[in-house]
């Protein structure tokens, strides 16, 4: 086909889903509206109206929206505007029970704000804040940090309010949301992530709901405030997901949890290994390396930075990969080829790759001929007909639509802030200050009553560097001083260490349900016949020396000594306990696997008195294994 001939095939196409919509379009009582499919609780798929973007009538009016600001066609304006009018009354009706962006209040929030933008109608605005003032309870309730559905995305669309409105309160809203979400981020082993990861292998990569997509929103909202920190921040949770590049799939791995891997080999081990062999392995715009170039061609766009352009590369050979081998199943935009195009017209936009383009054009050529074979409906999980954007035809339009234009748009796929605002509201978030000092609280608090020092201690780029400014300050004290700090520092340094090595509630509640069933198979059997075993520490329990009792409350009373500290890292909290003498040996020494007979070798005994120790052993050994201190190793 020629350049020429592709063009009208394409423009046919996307006429014919335009009409194809239209006739599916319902007309109500408040305006207009499209029957989509939605799952309910028990897994049952149902049609009817649905005001999300994600799959409902918001998303299709946000499609012919984008329409009418690209081809001016009056018709597509009023089909926008009526479908809003409807969903607007649902929405003053206090119908919709969620406040995300894409399946809940904060997309009806961008719907209403990109009505306004593009028509600059005032009603949409007045109503949009109408909405917000009804929901803002709600909004300002929620705690999950994704994008898709949480704190992320809800930023997004509170900012656009923001920008348009400029309201004071506003503005201490969204100073209220970004602070609830940097407070909910975690120290990793590299970076920074999100996610407590209740059904994740760790915190999850990619763009709707990984860090990826909170990367995203972060470096968004420190473009468009101007706050380098915000940015900073992005960075470090793409420095988390990296840890989770694999190299060999040229993607990053999908770390959500299956039943399945209950079988995997090793699971009580639970790191990068266990799970690379059973790797979901997807590249989506949800899911995988496609999803996580939106929010590093941001990255380069907004830092010039030329490692986010070698991920860029490596994203677009793996969308070159899946388009050349066919290795998706379908075209829409949350799961199929539709988010590759948009990638690679991106990556075409940036770093002016003519391929990049021609693939876009040859997939989406593909996508155009299988909605026609299907009469523009066969789309969606359920395979049958499915109107929806992320799900389905409106979403293979709006994908024609960008490659008749030849260009990514700003669009719900990647929704841009403006470029700047000229405004202060975050300049008192001091990002990394509240960051750093949450991880070593009693150093700081404990170093203030004996010396001042800059606040530029805080302009650190990582906690490790952080922590080596604090120990620089007190080792230039004077030695006892010095002595008596560096030693909570180290205590807190290492309390850093164990919380980089979590891995979150799924990873502990598996390993303790592995435990549970290893100790009730060994009380089944015969639980005296401990002598034959070799027991070893648990991953979550931790051993550490200190000079000073800092469990204590009057520790600068405590005296210069040896101080066992014990660490038990569970699900909800870590917990610091000072335990005895003769546990905190055995705990130390089985930081290999060890026999009972082999641990008495290490302390010192008459012949007499060998079965003694050994029983003694065999004693505290049991208690550790009821309190899953230690386990049994072959």
């Amino acid at each position: 086909m020629t350049a020429n001939q592709k063009f009208n095939e394409l423009q046919s196409g996307l006429d014919e889903i335009r009409e194809f919509l239209l006739s599916k379009m319902k007309h109500g009582k408040d305006g207009f509206y499209w029957e989509t499919i939605s799952l309910d609780n028990k897994g049952v798929f149902s049609s009817g109206f649905n005001p999300s973007l994600w799959n409902g009538t918001g998303g299709i009016a946000w499609f012919f929206l984008a329409l009418y600001e690209n081809d001016g066609k009056e018709k597509d304006l009023e089909t926008a505007e009526k479908a809003f009018a409807i969903i607007y009354q649902y929405s003053i009706d206090r119908k919709i029970a969620n406040p995300s962006l894409y399946d809940g209040i904060s997309g009806v929030i961008y719907l209403g704000l990109e009505l306004f933008r593009v028509t600059g109608k005032s009603v949409y605005l007045e109503q949009v804040t109408e909405i917000y003032t009804i929901y803002r309870k709600k909004i300002m309730a929620e705690q999950t940090e994704d994008l898709l559905i949480g704190l992320s995305g809800i930023l997004t669309a509170v900012c656009m309010l923001y920008h348009f409105t400029e309201d004071p309160k506003t503005g201490k809203d969204i100073v209220i949301l970004a602070t609830t979400l940097l407070e909910k981020s975690l120290v990793a082993e590299s970076g920074i992530k999100w996610g407590k990861n209740q059904l994740s292998m760790d915190s999850l990569c990619g763009f709707s709901h990984g860090n990826a997509g909170i990367g995203f929103c972060l470096l968004q909202l420190g473009k468009y405030f101007e706050n380098d920190e915000l940015i900073w921040l992005a960075e470090q949770a793409f420095r988390y997901e990296d840890i989770y590049y694999d190299a060999s799939t040229n993607n990053w791995m999908d770390l959500r949890w299956e039943a399945s891997k209950n079988n995997l080999p090793d699971l009580f081990d639970w790191n990068k290994k266990t799970f690379q062999p059973e790797d979901f392995d997807l590249n989506a715009w949800a899911h995988g390396a496609c999803g996580i170039g939106n929010a590093r061609i941001s990255a380069f766009k907004i830092t010039s930075n030329p490692a986010y352009k070698k991920d860029c590369k490596k994203i677009f050979e793996r969308c070159k990969n899946d388009i050349q081998t066919r290795a998706k199943r379908n075209h829409i935009l949350f799961s199929g080829y539709g988010g590759l195009s948009d990638f690679l017209l991106q990556y075409h936009q940036v770093f002016g790759d003519q391929e990049a383009l021609e693939l876009a054009t040859e997939i989406t050529l593909e996508g155009l001929r299988k909605s026609r074979e299907n009469h523009h409906s066969g789309w969606g999980i359920q395979n049958s007909e499915d109107l929806g954007l992320m799900t389905g035809t409106a979403g293979i339009g709006f994908s024609i639509l960008q490659m008749i234009k030849g260009r990514s748009f700003n669009s719900i796929l990647h929704p841009e802030l403006p470029a700047s605002k000229q405004s202060t509201i975050l300049k008192d978030l001091k990002i990394k200050k509240r960051f750093f000092e949450r991880y070593y609280p009693q150093t700081l608090q404990v170093l203030k009553t004996f010396a001042q020092f800059q606040e530029s201690v805080y302009d650190s780029n990582t906690i490790e560097e952080f922590g080596q400014n604090l120990l620089d300050i007190i080792t230039n004290l004077p030695e006892k001083t010095s002595n008596y700090i560096s030693d909570l520092h180290q205590l807190e340094t290492f309390k850093i260490e164990i919380q980089k090595d979590h891995k979150g509630a799924l990873c502990f509640q598996t390993r303790l349900n592995i435990l549970k069933k290893e100790l009730q198979e060994l009380t089944e059997n015969n639980p005296s016949d401990l002598h034959k075993k070799h027991f070893v520490r648990n991953p979550f329990i931790y051993i550490y020396e200190s000079r000073f009792n800092w469990k204590e409350e009057n520790h600068k009373h405590s005296e210069e000594g040896k101080y066992e500290n014990l660490f038990y890292n569970t699900d909800e909290e870590l917990f610091h306990l000072m335990p005895d003498p003769f546990t905190s040996v055995i705990l130390q020494l089985l930081e290999t696997s060890l026999s009972i007979e082999e641990l008495a070798e290490y302390f010192e005994y008459s012949k007499e008195e060998k079965g003694f120790v050994e029983e003694k052993l065999r004693e505290q050994i049991q208690e550790l294994l009821k309190n899953y201190f230690v386990r049994i190793v072959e």
